[in-house]
């Protein structure tokens, strides 16, 4: 907690703070390399204290990007039943819904609110992909 309020203090940019504090390589993940004890973790008082740091920071930063890491995008299907309910949501709290849809996944989620994986993973995998079918058969034609 003393590392996470001395970054709090010194940074405006919350990704920095989430960067340092919350995310993969970051002093939480490193106090508690195993699942079980980082679950038990996030369901404490000091993980609730973290996640207002974070609010706090993202109220205070102003601006579109972060210069300090690179952003990424994902696109995700939803039905337009959950879409109008996040549109209403963020029209109540004056926030654009890519600004609530953080929020939302910046909080822990209980394993049993979470569907069972059927079948094999489907969607874009981040990184470098192979290369795309028509180009694979442009090249035959080519050959």
């Amino acid at each position: 907690m003393k590392q996470a309020q001395d970054a709090f203090a010194k940074t405006g940019s919350w990704v920095v703070f989430f960067r340092e504090i919350l995310g993969k390589e970051g002093v939480v993940q490193s106090a508690f390399p195993d699942t079980a004890g980082f679950v038990q973790f996030q369901q404490g008082k000091q993980y609730a204290e973290l996640q207002e740091m974070v609010a706090a920071l993202r109220s205070q930063d102003s601006s579109k990007g972060d210069a300090a890491e690179p952003e990424r995008m994902i696109t995700i299907r939803l039905p337009k039943s959950l879409h109008d309910m996040l549109t209403d949501e963020s029209e109540e709290l004056n926030l654009s819904i890519n600004k609530l849809c953080i929020s939302k996944l910046l909080q822990r989620i209980e394993s049993r609110f979470v569907p069972v994986q059927q079948g094999r993973r489907r969607g874009r995998r981040p990184g470098p992909q192979g290369p795309r079918k028509a180009a694979v058969a442009e090249q035959k034609s080519n050959d």
